[in-house]
């Protein structure tokens, strides 16, 4: 049996060893679910500021997956670091805003308690 045709003319076989993205096509951007679940998780803790459970535990995850995501982004393995930078900030926010707030309320609580 004889050969088949060739490939057409002026079409370029990809290379074995090439990478996605390569000859000319974008590759798709890789999302970063950690920094998006860090900023809604930051977002909650903001909201849970008043009450101590939900802001301590939303307030850290938020800053912890946050900080992660901002880790991934600075290596180039994911996008989003703005959304991570976002999350960052509100996580720490929540946390400092629930520390705060509940070490005041505990003060007056205390001498009110203790006069």
């Amino acid at each position: 049996m004889p050969p088949g045709p060739g490939p057409f003319p002026g079409h370029q076989q990809a290379p074995a060893h090439a990478h996605p993205g390569a000859f000319g096509f974008p590759q798709q951007p890789r999302s970063n679910g950690k920094a998006i679940g860090g900023l809604i998780c930051s977002a909650l803790g903001l909201v849970g500021i008043l009450m101590l459970i939900p802001g301590l535990v939303l307030g850290t995850t938020g800053l912890l997956l946050s900080l992660s995501a901002a880790g991934a982004a600075k290596r180039g393995e994911a996008d989003g670091a703005a959304v991570a930078k976002a999350g960052t900030i509100c996580g720490t926010t929540a946390l400092a805003g629930t520390l705060v707030f509940w070490t005041i309320m505990t003060i007056v609580k205390w001498r009110q308690w203790f006069p």
